[in-house]
């Protein structure tokens, strides 16, 4: 790096530690609350990877218990189908053993049982036709009675069958027949249904999921099922089911291990879904990350160390450089430098060299502003100048063609607010030039806008052009007002304007005032300042032109030159018809 064309020699007082001894003890003063931090990080992963694992088996426990939902709905479905058979109404029982067979063509798992009020079976369709068959258990004619006197579906616990000899749950559905006893449909269900979606999830080694009904009996156990079923659970899981409809626990099996445990309740059959996994297992892979996060840690801070005291050799000597070029900045010496390899190091030395450089154009800067004002004083005195002299011409003008200074007063008023619009679009531009479509309704605003027709292109017109094609428009529109088209209600004006391409190759735009509906139109014995600016100062400003006057309107026709135009030829069709009513019958003639 070098700073001004030669090295500078700076001598500075020296007290205290260097920054390389304070980079040093900053990263030891560091490394102990790292080490602490990564301490509580480490424990905060475990907390959340053991929180991870809780969600991921309640989840679990949650789709099982679905799966259980779905498929006792299911049975309750098909229940209630087969109670609104009509050979239930019609007491036969033959018909109706023919559609159960047809919509449960698989008794393995499960049947259908029809019974009387008084628990006795009328048919099962476990049983063949014909045989003799007992009345049902306690456990059933008691839930079957409760399902009579709801109207709804029940749901049973597991129970031993009275013709089985094992243990079942079963859907209780009433039916209701119209003058006779009510009946009771049964849906049959063995446990080995609900053992089969236990099997279908692969549970992994140590994990044990199990049923249990409203009482806490097992319906099904993915370990040691057949033993189990119809059994107790684990008193811990038992309470734990009754604290509350979903949640988390550690109990202790039936085999006596220490489980964590998640439950969910049934909202259809109380039943209720728990998923366990042996505590070992379930806290390894926390301990797992404990272990990794506490190496990566350690290593990380040692690393961290390391880096410090590198760090603080890289750090020194840009802040060396920075210093001397401080005090080049101070002597208003040109800075020059390379990289450092610090980005903050560099930024601050290229800011301290853009402000050398500030300094040095800091002068040349000041003089270009006081020329650019001078500037703008010498063309803001043009612009007055120019506008005077129109003043003046429109003042000279006005004056010969009036008889008292009240209507030299009015007329010269009118006109210099014409003016005083046109220069408002100006302005607005940034003295750029002005539209033609704005710079129409800005003219012709005072003298109402509802009988004129205005239509043509988006054209911007430079400053020179928007002075006189504002001068005329407001010639044409007083004349118009007081003798022509809009003196009357029936008047019309129409005002358009196009490019056109000339002989010799120039987009000329054709500009036309024409008015119809007037008063009939005669040629003025003497013309005044109107006709001066129509037929003399815009078309020799502008182009060329003509005023044409016909007995059935007033037509103004206006050539200007490319050169007085701000176009990419491409405008649209800006100006809306509209049209201005007005009053007056007078024979029509430019003021």
């Amino acid at each position: 790096m070098a700073l001004g064309s030669k090295p500078l020699d700076v001598q500075v007082p020296s007290k205290g530690w260097s920054i390389r001894h304070r980079l040093m003890l900053l990263a030891l003063a560091v490394a102990l609350p790292f080490v602490l931090l990564t301490a509580g990080i480490v424990w905060q992963l475990a907390d959340n990877q053991r929180e991870t694992r809780r969600e991921a088996i309640l989840f679990s426990t949650r789709t099982l218990m679905n799966a259980v939902d779905t498929l006792v709905n299911k049975q309750v479905a098909l229940a209630q189908m087969l109670a609104t058979s009509p050979a239930l109404q019609a007491d036969d029982l033959a018909a109706f053993r023919k559609e159960a067979e047809r919509a449960t063509p698989d008794t393995t798992d499960g049947w259908v049982v029809l019974s009387d009020e008084t628990g006795q079976q009328l048919v099962n369709l476990s049983r063949p036709e014909g045989e003799a068959l007992p009345r049902r258990p306690r456990p059933a004619i008691e839930l079957q009675r409760r399902a009579i006197e709801s109207g709804q579906f029940q749901i049973s616990g597991a129970f031993t069958g009275a013709l089985v000899q094992s243990t079942v749950v079963t859907v209780e559905v009433p039916v209701r027949r119209t003058d006779k006893p009510p009946l009771v449909l049964t849906m049959v269900m063995r446990p080995n249904a609900f053992l089969t979606l236990f099997e279908q999830w692969n549970l992994p080694e140590g994990w044990l999921a199990g049923l249990i009904d409203q009482q806490g009996n097992f319906i099904a156990r993915s370990r040691n099922h057949d033993q189990n079923v119809g059994r107790p659970a684990s008193d811990d899981f038992r309470a734990a089911a009754r604290r509350a409809t979903i949640g988390w626990n550690e109990t202790r099996s039936l085999e006596g291990v220490d489980m964590a445990t998640a439950h969910v309740t049934s909202p259809v059959s109380g039943w209720v879904m728990g998923l366990a996994a042996d505590k070992m297992l379930f806290e390894a892979p926390v301990w797992d990350t404990i272990l990794i996060a506490g190496l990566a840690g350690g290593a990380t801070t040692l690393l961290s160390l390391l880096l410090a005291v590198w760090a603080a050799r890289r750090i020194a000597r840009p802040i060396e450089q920075i210093e001397q070029g401080t005090h080049a900045l101070m002597l208003r010496r040109t800075i020059t430098f390379t990289n450092t390899g610090l980005p903050e190091a560099d930024r601050t030395l290229d800011a301290l060299a853009s402000t050398a450089r500030v300094f040095e154009q800091h002068d040349r800067e000041r003089d270009e502003r006081e020329a650019h004002v001078r500037l703008i004083m010498r063309e803001l005195s043009h612009r007055s100048k120019n506008l005077l002299a129109i003043v003046l011409a429109i003042a000279r003008q006005t004056s010969r063609h009036t008889a008292s200074f009240e209507e030299f007063e009015s007329r010269f008023n009118s006109r210099i607010q014409a003016l005083a619009d046109a220069h408002d679009l100006l302005v607005e531009q940034q003295w750029s030039g002005a539209y033609l479509d704005d710079l129409v309704r800005a003219q012709l605003a005072a003298f109402g806008m509802e009988k004129v027709d205005c239509r043509g292109p988006r054209i911007m017109l430079r400053t020179e052009a928007v002075q006189n094609v504002a001068l005329a428009l407001h010639e044409l529109a007083t004349n118009a007002s007081k003798y022509g088209a809009l003196s009357i209600a029936a008047g019309k004006v129409s005002i358009d304007w196009a490019r056109e391409t000339a002989q010799d190759g120039d987009r000329n735009l054709r500009f036309t005032w024409r008015e119809s509906g007037g008063p009939p139109v005669t040629v003025p014995s003497k013309k005044g300042f109107g006709c001066f600016v129509l037929e003399r100062v815009t078309v020799n400003a502008l182009g060329e032109g003509t005023l044409e006057f016909n007995p059935q309107g007033l037509v103004w026709t206006c050539i200007i030159r490319p050169e007085h135009l701000i176009d990419d030829g491409s405008g649209i069709d800006a100006a809306p018809k509209q049209q201005a009513a007005a009053s007056g019958t007078q024979p029509q003639r430019v003021s």
